[in-house]
This record gives structure tokens, C-alpha cells and sequence, in this order.
């Protein structure tokens, strides 16, 4: 009877690490080498891909978001970029593209560091970059470890990228002085990037905490656990034993993000992270949360977890665009969105 019990719990944990692995490998792994994601000449709704979210990824069919986003991309190379490079938490070469305002010495020392979604590069934020530039502030674009230029093989889903972003920050104090500030801004898994930056305990120091004026997280997700289970528990079924699946599928997943580095998927949490961080003393600077009320891949209630999480700040915001999928608050509404971050960058 002992070795039967025994057979079934090695089958459940051999199901569970296999699952979770062909999973993982087909959704966190990427799948080309480092350099720049080519662009497509033209939209027809057919030419960008999210890998593992199906039907969720309506947003990349979207003209209202992807017609101006290619175009911003197709213009972004011809921009006076200069490359820089970090070595990243993970031990991986990383690059990010930086663009200086025109006048450099109006822009007080303000940089904007953009964060991409899943699956993207800095180039995607490139339209972002272009509202930032016109306001006089420098801009630095990053290529999270595994995307883009940056080297690396799986993604780190926003929780050893936050790592990064401080690394950024010191990059860009080393060269160009200490009295430099900084805007933090994220889009989907760029967001949680970010706010997972601002909840580590590093961070509290003054040379982090107080260089930043400004995070703004756009689409984020606020616990990676809960935003994965609903997307495997979509292809699997919502009925006791389908649940028991899913369960077992994501501690799999959970299994093979630890062992390729990038850890335990339980800790890429920031609404949890957030709360911890935020407990006794909150941030002097805003925090702007963006979010789509039709967002069908990240769900608008995680950007309100997200808000709740953060304690004992004043100066915070959620705003809900009504109508706007995944990562399309700004094309949906784009004066108010730069509207609310230049209030509270020149106010």
C-alpha cells in the first residue's frame, strides 16, 4: 500500500514539473537572439504575437493601440540614440537605449526610465519617449534581461528585473551627476517591474528613494500567481478537478522559474511587496496607476489591488480608461494620461 502512495505522489510530481515545464518553456523562454525585433512595414491585424495568452492579447489586434505604436517604432531608430549597458542581476549583459533632451542642461537632470511589457523591447516605448522628449526631459528606454539588445534566455517576469532598475539608476548618476531624477514608468510587465523596484528594501536608501520625482505602472499585474493561474485555468476548466490541475500546473511553472534563475513565482507579487514596503512609511513622490477598463489579459481589479496595497501615501491615483484594452490607456486617452503626469512633474 506504502509503494502505491508513493507511485501516485511521484506521478502528481512528475506531472506537475512536466506540465509546468512545457509551459514555461513555450510562454518565458525566449526564442530568438539578442538584437533588434524587426518591425513590420505595415499593420493588417496579423502582425504581432503574444505567445501563450490567446485570445487575451486582443489588444495586439487593436488599431487604435498598434498603428501608432509600430509608427513610433519605425521612428525610433532614427533618433540620436547612444547604447549603454549594465550587467544585470542575472549575471547577462543588458543594454537600454538612451536619448538626450535637446537642451540637456533645461532638463534639470530629469530622466525618464520606460520599462516594456513582456515579450517587447525598448523600442515599443518609443511613443512614450517621444511625449517625455517634447517635454524637455532625457529619456532611457531599457531592454529587460532576455528582450531586445539585452542578453539572456527566460524572462523575469518584473521580480530580478527590479534589481535592474536601480542598476539603471546608478548608471546614469555615475555619468551624469547625482543630482539626477528620475520618472519611473512601466508598461504590463514594465509596471510590475517598477513597482517591484520601488518596494525593495534597497530602495529605501536616499540615493534611490529620493532621486525619483515620479512612477507611473500602466496595465500591471498585481500578484504573477493569481494573474497565471486565470490564464491556465482558461485553457483547463474551472470545475474541482480542472482547479486541481491548474494548481499542480503552476507550482510546475513556479518550479522551473526557480531553477532557471529567476525564482520562485509566489514572490512576484507587487501589490504584496508594496504593502510590505509601504507599511510603516509611505513614498515622497506620486504614484499614477493607468488601467483599461475592457483590459481582458491583466483584469482592471488587480490595478485597484494595487492601489489598496500601497499604505500611508497621499500623493497616489488610480485611473480607469473607459473602454481601453491591454496597454491602450494612452492611446485612449492619451491628453488626459500626459496630462496627469505633467501635473505631477511640474506642479
Amino acid at each position: 500500500m506504502m509503494i502505491i502512495l508513493l507511485l501516485i505522489i511521484f506521478a502528481i510530481i512528475c506531472f506537475s514539473i512536466g506540465a509546468g515545464a512545457v509551459i514555461y518553456f513555450k510562454m518565458f523562454v525566449r526564442g530568438d537572439k539578442p538584437g533588434i525585433p524587426p518591425i513590420p512595414d505595415s499593420f493588417d491585424g496579423k502582425d504581432v504575437e503574444i505567445k501563450g495568452v490567446g485570445d487575451a492579447a486582443s489588444h495586439v489586434h487593436d488599431p487604435v493601440i498598434m498603428a501608432p505604436l509600430l509608427e513610433a517604432k519605425r521612428r525610433w531608430a532614427s533618433y540620436p540614440l547612444e547604447k549603454l549597458h549594465i550587467i544585470g542581476a542575472k549575471g547577462t549583459l543588458l543594454c537600454a537605449d538612451l536619448w538626450l533632451a535637446e537642451d540637456f542642461e533645461k532638463s534639470s537632470k530629469r530622466f525618464a526610465i520606460l520599462v516594456h511589457g513582456m515579450t517587447d523591447s525598448s523600442s515599443g516605448m518609443a511613443y512614450l519617449a517621444e511625449e517625455y522628449h517634447k517635454l524637455g526631459i532625457n529619456v532611457l528606454a531599457v531592454n529587460l534581461c532576455s528582450h531586445g539588445e539585452s542578453y539572456g534566455k527566460t524572462y523575469g517576469l518584473g521580480y530580478k528585473d527590479s534589481w535592474d532598475i536601480l542598476k539603471w539608476m546608478e548608471l546614469i548618476c555615475k555619468k551624469y551627476g547625482d543630482d539626477s531624477k528620475f520618472i519611473l514608468h512601466g508598461v504590463s510587465m514594465g509596471g510590475a517591474t517598477v513597482f517591484n523596484a520601488i518596494a525593495l528594501g534597497r530602495f529605501r536608501k536616499p540615493e534611490y528613494v529620493d532621486k525619483v520625482i515620479l512612477t507611473v505602472e500602466d496595465s500591471g499585474f498585481s500578484d504573477w500567481m493569481k494573474q497565471i493561474s486565470g490564464q491556465v485555468n482558461n485553457g483547463v476548466g474551472s470545475n474541482f478537478f480542472q482547479k486541481i490541475m491548474t494548481f499542480l500546473v503552476i507550482k510546475g511553472l513556479s518550479f522551473c522559474s526557480f531553477i532557471t534563475g529567476n525564482g520562485f513565482m509566489e514572490k512576484f507579487s507587487p501589490s504584496k511587496n508594496l504593502q510590505k514596503a509601504t507599511a510603516e512609511k509611505g513614498f515622497n513622490f506620486p504614484i499614477l496607476i493607468f488601467h483599461g477598463t475592457k483590459d481582458i489579459l491583466v483584469k482592471p481589479e488587480q490595478a485597484q489591488e494595487l492601489y489598496d496595497s500601497i499604505q500611508n501615501q497621499q500623493k497616489k491615483e488610480v485611473v480607469f480608461v473607459e473602454g481601453a484594452p491591454h496597454i491602450g490607456p494612452y492611446f485612449y486617452d492619451k491628453e488626459m494620461y500626459m496630462k496627469k503626469i505633467k501635473d505631477c512633474i511640474f506642479s
